[in-house]
């Protein structure tokens, strides 16, 4: 009886820990596309008043978000290697193409261009940002409860 009921727990356990790695990688999405929104906003306010190198321009955004900081390091590291690359991460393969376009399209053409270019970016993170909002809350709380269920059925299973 008592290892039936240590099958269940275990199993339970499992499935929970699924649910919530699924559901970490969702909000983890929606923060990413907040964040470089932030960011975004942060170039475009730089551009208009200061004018800084891309390197200072780096240095004085802190993110939130682990991996669009990764991201930022990435892209001041190819902009002086000529690798114009970034890592995946939680992203998907169109979302970190989109990504190393807008963060390698920034000092590329005059100021008014860049300036017009950040904003139509900004329109196209935001897009994504709504998307991966509406995925979390359709699909996070979701997980969990499926990730419980799946592990429930697991432990009867191997009871």
């Amino acid at each position: 009886m008592s290892t039936s009921l240590l099958l269940l727990a275990l199993g339970a356990g499992a499935g929970t820990m699924t649910g919530i790695v699924l559901y970490r990688a969702l909000a983890a999405r929606k923060r990413y596309f907040s964040e470089l929104a932030r960011f975004i906003d942060y170039v475009i306010s730089d551009l208009k008043y200061r004018r800084t190198d891309v390197v200072t321009l780096r240095g004085g955004f802190v993110s939130a978000d682990d991996a669009l900081s990764t991201n930022l390091d990435e892209w001041l590291n190819g902009l002086e290697s000529g690798q114009r690359k970034l890592t995946r991460g939680k992203l998907k393969k169109t979302e970190v193409n989109e990504v190393e376009a807008i963060l390698f399209g920034v000092g590329q053409v005059d100021l008014e261009s860049q300036l017009f270019e950040l904003a139509a970016a900004k329109e196209k993170v935001k897009a994504m940002q709504v998307a991966a909002q509406q995925r979390f809350d359709k699909y996070g709380a979701l997980y969990i409860k499926l990730g419980l269920l799946a592990g429930l059925a697991l432990g009867i299973l191997l009871m």
